[in-house]
């Protein structure tokens, strides 16, 4: 059977094997401005039934965790590259019907969907030995020329263990530093030394004491909500805002908004540092008159308000820090199956179960039993619709693969506000490029890959646009883009480790994103969006 099915052409064979596996055959395409019509079955049929430890379930997706912290020892790193092809929409329909393969039917870990320099598409995933050679040998990859395989890290966990290690040296300083001084408490984070600061990741609860401690060191332009509401788990999403501008004066004199928001993904650790980075470059250069950018950062905290989400997924990323450092979804369990965790950048109401996520709650693309369905997701659609009133610009950051994605995910119709939207993210990667030398791709996502319930098309969607643009009489729309940050899937140099990014980037990578915004926030503020 698998031989017979290997000599396939690739369409037929990856609309096979969905069928077989009781899937979509690929993504379902809707108009933007259309009601979007929600699957039945929302659990899906794939692997509910499948008991804990089942060799067929990713092992970071069981709840029995009693051996202590996952580790993917020879578990791979493997790419998948479809070659160009004459007919680009067929070559779309491969990529997606690969993906959707992958996440759903087999429920394997995607790490990331890419463009190669010669124009065909690569899909990054993890696997085991055992699920390489299933792979294989379904798509008959050996035979078929149109589809190349990779290992491209050959073992995931040494990334993780030299990780592991340089955490441990840098907690075993920290202790031996109070050591020296009986009863002093541990030092806090101190925002007033970023070398310090940003030459390593920091846990949640240091996260929340440097954004309020960054608060306090700039009292005129910023305030630290501890918390806008709680997580499955209950801890608190914090948040911050930033304005030279009094906020008892900001809804009279009008001022623009502009919106960050990191981690929404738990293992992806730079796009929280970068976010960290942001908010202290912009408080420090405004008040520092040397910086180079002082000027820049008046000018633009005197005409608009930033308000800050340091960490989307509070929940899921500690969990990276005590059990499973490639955890990616939130950390509720998922009812009547034995899976954990809801992706919470596919569980926002615009465009939900539309295509381009998954009804497999082992799947790392679950995107929830309904739309909203996460207490995360409900906390800060809650928040941005009630604080968020003159809307211009929304960014969610992840990693990797170094991409600025605009609107939309869900649908292969072009925005209404596509040109636009395009210029913009074509700012940012001209920026990035012209400072650090990295190569950007700006693109709409679904022309990379289809993803829908997402944070940048909700932000983007007429009925967020209705609530939040006063200043345009309700009849705005936001800038809505998702920003992946490094490493690039096709420089050298990154070795493979995905989402295991040296903290030797966070600068870099800081430096480079902020260039973006400067590029950015003027057009946004000064050409908002309207609806025609």
């Amino acid at each position: 059977m698998v031989n017979r099915i290997a000599r396939l052409p690739l369409a037929v064979l990856f609309l096979t094997l969905l069928l077989l596996s009781g899937a979509d055959a690929r993504p379902r395409v809707h108009h933007a401005d259309k009601p979007h019509p929600q699957p039945d079955n929302p659990d899906g049929p794939f692997l509910a039934d499948f008991p804990p430890g089942d060799p067929r379930i990713p092992s970071s997706h069981a709840r029995d965790f009693s051996a202590g912290r996952v580790r993917f020892d020879g578990e791979k790193l493997v790419r998948l590259t479809l070659r160009p092809h004459d007919d680009a929409e067929e070559l779309r329909d491969l990529r997606d019907g690969l993906v959707f393969y992958l996440e759903s039917a087999l429920a394997l870990d995607v790490w990331g969907v890419h463009r190669t320099d010669e124009g065909g598409f690569a899909v990054d995933f993890r696997c085991s030995d055992e699920q390489l050679r299933t792979v294989a040998d379904t798509l008959g990859v050996e035979a078929d020329k149109r589809v190349e395989m990779e290992v491209v890290n050959p073992d995931i966990q040494e990334a993780i263990d030299r990780e592991n290690v340089r955490l441990l040296k840098a907690h075993v300083e920290k202790v031996k530093g109070m050591a020296k001084k009986p009863g002093k408490k541990p030092p806090p984070a101190n925002p007033s030394n970023p070398s310090a600061w940003f030459k390593e990741y920091h846990p949640y609860p240091e996260i929340l004491s440097f954004f309020s401690n960054l608060a306090a060191e700039h009292p005129s332009l910023a305030t630290f909500t501890p918390s806008i509401g709680k997580t499955y788990e209950g801890r608190d999403i914090a948040a911050i805002t930033i304005s030279a501008v009094p906020a008892e004066a900001r809804d009279a004199l009008k001022v623009k908004q502009i919106w960050w928001q990191g981690m929404i993904h738990a293992r992806e650790w730079i796009s929280g540092a970068t976010v960290q980075f942001l908010a202290h470059k912009l408080l420090t250069a405004h008040a520092d008159e040397s910086d180079p950018d002082h000027t820049w950062a008046v000018k633009v905290l005197n005409e608009s308000e930033f308000t800050i989400i340091p960490t989307v997924n509070p929940d899921g990323y500690e969990y990276t820090w005590s059990r499973d450092r490639m955890w990616r979804k939130n950390r509720r369990p998922v009812t009547g199956s034995s899976a954990y965790g809801v992706d919470l950048n596919r569980n926002y109401p615009d465009g939900w179960g539309t295509g381009g996520a998954s009804k497999n709650p082992y799947s790392e693309a679950y995107q929830g039993p309904s739309p909203l369905s996460e207490p995360e997701v409900k906390v800060l659609t809650s928040y941005f619709l009630s604080h968020m009133k003159r809307a211009v610009l929304a960014i969610d950051f992840h990693s990797y693969s170094q991409l600025v994605l605009r609107p939309l995910g869900y649908s292969s119709y072009p925005a209404p506000h596509d040109a636009k939207l395009k210029a913009v993210g074509d700012a940012a990667r001209d920026a990035i490029r012209a400072t650090s030398g990295k190569k950007y791709v700006s693109e709409r996502e679904i022309d990379l890959y289809a993803a829908s319930g997402t944070a940048e098309d909700w932000f983007y969607s007429v009925d967020v646009g209705k609530k939040t643009t006063e200043d345009r009489g309700g009849n705005g729309r936001v800038y809505g883009f998702t920003i992946e940050l490094r490493p690039s899937a096709n420089e050298g140099g990154w070795g493979g480790d995905g989402f295991i990014l040296p903290p030797e980037s966070i600068i870099p990578v800081g430096e480079e994103i902020w260039a973006a915004m400067k590029a950015v926030v003027p057009k946004v503020l000064d050409d908002p969006l309207v609806n025609k």
